[in-house]
């Protein structure tokens, strides 16, 4: 990834775990890795994600993760921006804490 909003996000990867089920009914497992500053990758995220290859136009979420994307909520629209595999994410995220109490800033 090359921008977004969510710093934490800048060059992260986004990794089809089984992408030829991405076009299927159940879509694919996904993971996001994150770089740290020194660009070593330690933090992911799992979610599935599903696409239609004639609209190139998807929908992915994930749900929880591991370091700097702990708690990581992502519900998000894929578009196809170009011939090249661009691709705009646009949703919404937040971060629970497990705590019950999201709405919190502890």
């Amino acid at each position: 990834m090359t921008t977004s909003t969510l710093r934490i996000l800048r060059g992260a990867t986004f990794h089809y775990l089984n992408f030829p089920s991405l076009f299927g009914p159940n879509g694919s497992p996904m993971l996001i890795t994150t770089a740290d500053a020194n660009n070593i990758r330690e933090s992911t995220a799992n979610g599935v994600c599903h696409f239609n290859a004639a609209t190139f136009t998807g929908h992915c979420e994930f749900a929880g993760g591991t370091g700097s994307l702990a708690g990581l909520h992502m519900d998000v629209i894929v578009v196809g921006i170009n011939a090249i595999p661009t691709f705009t994410l646009t949703g919404t995220y937040y971060f629970s804490h497990g705590d019950g109490d999201e709405g919190d800033d502890d």
